[in-house]
């Protein structure tokens, strides 16, 4: 007779661990697309840039595209 209302006490199971789920799921989605986004704006930079370095800066009123005829 306990067993029958072991199931119905509070504390009679055992708590499962906790799983990734939905939102786990999407945030690590959401990391994976910020990373490719963040790799494909350094290429589109590289290509650009002065001496193809990313994190140069032009000069001032002296911007110009290395695929573009003058």
């Amino acid at each position: 007779m306990s067993k029958q209302f072991a199931m119905k006490m509070p504390g009679g199971r055992r708590a499962r661990g906790g799983g990734p789920d939905v939102y786990t799921g999407l945030l690590f989605l959401s990391v994976l697309v910020l990373g490719a986004a963040a790799t494909l704006m350094y290429f589109a930079a590289v290509e650009v840039s002065p001496e193809s370095n990313p994190l140069a800066l032009q000069e001032k009123d002296r911007i110009s595209l290395p695929n573009l005829a003058e």
